[in-house]
């Protein structure tokens, strides 16, 4: 990738309101182009654990205030910084007001990113989230977009590049599928788990020999789903097959990936949800994990035959999936998989990303674009 473009060694500003660590695409990002760059992320400071990176600049913004002073005290850092240091390139991932950056430094390169859309289920709400994206959209000359399904959504017209979702090689291990171990891994917010769950239960109602397929659930929601859920599994006698771990760090799920066979990628058929990429599907996938997912737009640009089953998110179809896994389970290739799925590994995504920052900074002009 070097020596494609002229390297430079960029000061890059990173602008994320996520406190750094806890948003997994800009992680990545600082992680791999920290030794070739000088990157700094700035970022708002929630009561949570602060995580450090060698050769990361973190700045943290006080969120005291309701959310029109906290949204303002971090736009007058940012502009602080910007008036304050010599950046080449100053990459946004999408906040409410970021457009006044533009406005107040024109000259400056900026990257104007979109990691989602609204992704809740008010549809006013929604609509009024991706209109004021769209607007403040239109002073950026360069644009990232997690993927082209949400970019015809929010009809951002033609001057976008695609900067994909990916994940890392969580497991090196090649699965066997003699016992079927399935997991999930990811919120339990607005996801409607417990449909999986009544799914499993019908499927070992229907597969009364399938009584060493298990089934452990990683992750928490925003309210008392991890507990609702641990009742629906009691109350269903599934206590011995179906595990709820709640949540657990990202650095520590290496085990549950060497250890399970066969991955859960359960998003709700909504348009809220239709068009944004889980991360979960590809985290499997560079596991050399087969997946069971839900039949949306994004999920059936990745899944074929080959990799997995694609479902509709309704409880008679997840246990039909299920058992589609058990009986054909010798089609699958672990280690097929796992190298089909590179494409998605961050290394590759982050090489390109570098690419496209360091066109912008050689160009003089208003383009560039992603490969």
């Amino acid at each position: 990738m070097a020596n494609r473009t002229k390297r430079h060694r960029l000061s890059l500003l990173i602008l994320c309101q996520n406190q750094f660590g806890y948003h997994i695409d800009t992680y990545f990002y600082c992680k791999y182009l920290r030794n070739l760059h000088k990157v700094t992320y700035l970022c708002w400071e929630y009561s949570k654990p602060k995580q450090t990176m060698d050769d990361i600049d973190i700045v943290y913004v006080s969120r005291a205030g309701n959310l029109l002073v906290r949204n303002l005290r971090y736009i007058l850092a940012a502009l602080s910084y910007l008036r304050c240091h010599c950046v080449d390139v100053c990459f946004i991932k999408y906040f409410r007001g970021c457009s006044l950056l533009r406005i107040f430094y024109p000259w400056k390169k900026f990257v104007f990113d979109i990691r989602t859309g609204y992704i809740k289920q008010n549809i006013l709400s929604g609509a009024v989230y991706n209109f004021f994206l769209r607007l403040e959209s239109i002073v950026f000359s360069h644009i990232t977009i997690i993927s082209m399904s949400l970019a015809k959504k929010l009809r951002l017209g033609k001057k976008i590049s695609i900067l994909p979702l990916g994940s890392i090689q969580l497991s090196d291990n090649i699965k066997k599928f003699d016992n079927i171990k399935l997991l999930y891994v990811g919120t339990l917010s607005n996801r409607k788990i417990e449909k999986t769950i009544h799914g499993f239960s019908l499927f070992l109602q229907k597969q009364k020999k399938a009584f060493s397929v298990t089934y452990t659930i990683i992750g928490d929601g925003d309210h008392d789903e991890l507990r609702e859920l641990k009742a629906l599994v009691n109350k269903l006698n599934l206590k011995s097959q179906v595990k709820l771990l709640g949540r657990i760090p990202f650095d520590q799920l290496t085990p549950y990936f060497d250890t399970h066979n066969i991955g859960i990628s359960f998003v709700p058929i909504e348009p809220c949800f239709d068009v944004q990429p889980a991360t979960k599907t590809f985290d499997y996938l560079l596991a050399g994990m087969p997946v069971i997912a839900t039949a949306t737009t994004e999920n059936k640009i990745v899944i074929n035959k080959n990799n997995g089953v694609l479902i509709d998110d309704t409880i008679e179809d997840f246990a039909t999936g299920i058992e589609k896994a058990y009986k054909n389970h010798g089609q699958f290739k672990s280690q097929t998989i796992r190298q089909a799925a590179q494409i998605y590994h961050w290394r590759l995504i982050v090489d390109n990303l570098e690419e496209y920052l360091l066109n912008i900074y050689n160009s003089t002009s208003s383009i560039g674009s992603l490969k």
